[in-house]
């Protein structure tokens, strides 16, 4: 009965979850590719300066999904189905009203975003050009990212994956068409991207249609208590999207002071692979999570602890997958994003075969910090989720290039992650934090 029960969760929850939240992470990766075939190495460095802005979209409405969709989730597992839906509403409301607002930030200041990313007067205009066409759709990618989280707690992880799918293949077409034929450049594979989330959105809306109990945004006031569980569940995963940027920005910042541009150049393309790395385990725990929330709220704790161990498994295995392609095939890996750039290619190479190594490592902290948000410890998850992205990285990329140079940049990453693993290893001791 237990292994019918997980084969199910696979098959049902983590699998369509999973290929949903890969099609996300094409969206930014074909744009990479179009971008380093059809504008070259420039409009690579500057589509990877202007790559923390998506972490910010997709963080808050992973947050806000996360959270009411967890808080739902147990809600419905003591039988308050009321109080799971008053979590919903603020989710959605929520979502549409931050997604307005970064709009009317990003575009009253959209040069000042730019430099404070790390944009100079060579690149400006490249990414003023991309992040500008980004932003007039940034409500369309929050709550996409919202509500893919949101159906997956209702069973409905199918619809998530064909949206994405839908949205993905979109993508593919206009970017090439804007690119290349219609030779629009940065500013067009930017549209081609909101276009795309437009589609995945369209298709995501249709469950409140179908869904058993309507959404009535007449009913919606504003609840501190719901709003303030829906953050504190939800914050560890914006700080772990979150974390993606912050790298992102501390290496784009690094690479520059060591060896400039290519070094840019290079990363994007490491950077949109790890992005689909983080995606993959994204998706995997969001296949699970709202079976340990249910189960939590039922009291089934020998069910959560048989799911997190396949939600190990399934993490590992994938991580060493990629450091086997890594290592054997980094030439043909590097060629997908560029031409015949030696000096790109060099370093990239160096930096698969080194940053690769962090994944596997990786997938097991997300899948615990994706457990103790299940279980109602958000302030455990968001600590060390905020111990993941941002302390721990800030202090390995300060300290290991002064001692290894641009090897040491690479492995800041694989530091960051060691360093976290053993903070959860220590606390194995303490059975009602770790399973």
């Amino acid at each position: 009965m237990k292994d019918k029960k997980i084969g199910n969760l696979i098959i049902k929850n983590v699998l369509p979850s999973v290929g949903g939240m890969m099609m996300v992470s094409l969206y930014i990766l074909f744009d990479t590719i179009i971008v380093g075939q059809g504008i070259g190495k420039e409009g690579l460095a500057a589509l990877n300066i202007g790559l923390p802005i998506y972490n910010l979209i997709f963080g808050t409405g992973i947050l806000l999904g996360t959270g009411s969709g967890a808080y739902m989730s147990m809600s419905r597992g003591r039988n308050n189905i009321e109080e799971g839906e008053k979590s919903v509403l603020h989710s959605l409301v929520i979502g549409v009203t931050i997604g307005i607002i970064y709009t009317i930030i990003g575009l009253l200041f959209l040069e000042n975003i730019a430099m404070f990313l790390g944009a100079n007067d060579n690149n400006i205009m490249l990414v003023k050009e991309y992040l500008g066409s980004i932003i007039i759709f940034i409500p369309s990618f929050l709550m996409v990212y919202n509500i893919s989280i949101l159906v997956k707690h209702e069973n409905r992880a199918k619809l998530s994956m064909i949206a994405m799918g839908a949205g993905g293949i979109t993508n593919v077409i206009l970017d090439y068409i804007f690119v290349f034929p219609l030779g629009m450049g940065m500013k067009g594979a930017g549209i081609a991207t909101g276009i795309s989330s437009v589609v995945s959105l369209l298709i995501l809306l249709t469950h409140f249609k179908n869904r058993e109990i309507k959404v009535d945004f007449k009913k919606f006031r504003f609840d501190k208590i719901i709003f303030k569980a829906i953050v504190v569940i939800g914050v560890g995963s914006f700080i772990i999207e979150m974390s993606s940027g912050v790298a992102i920005f501390l290496f784009n910042r690094k690479l520059l002071e060591t060896i400039g541009e290519i070094g840019v150049s290079s990363y994007s393309i490491i950077s949109n692979i790890s992005l689909m790395m983080v995606a993959i385990f994204t998706g995997i725990c969001q296949g699970i999570l709202p079976s340990i929330s249910h189960d939590y709220g039922s009291g089934k704790h020998e069910d959560i602890k048989n799911i997190v161990k396949v939600g190990r498994i399934l993490a590992v295995g994938i991580g060493l997958l990629f450091i086997t392609v890594g290592y054997l095939f980094p030439d043909k890996i590097s060629a997908i994003f560029t031409k015949d750039w030696s000096d790109i290619l060099d370093v990239t190479k160096e930096g698969i075969s080194l940053y690769f190594l962090a994944f596997p490592i990786m997938g097991l902290n997300l899948i615990q910090i994706s457990y103790l948000q299940g279980t109602g410890r958000g302030k455990r998850a968001t600590w060390l989720s905020l111990c993941r992205g941002l302390i721990f990285i800030l202090i390995f990329i300060n300290i290991l290039p002064m001692i290894l140079g641009v090897k040491g940049i690479w492995l800041s990453i694989v530091a960051s992650e060691i360093t976290v693993f053993c903070i959860f290893l220590l606390l194995i001791k303490d059975k009602k934090q770790l399973i």
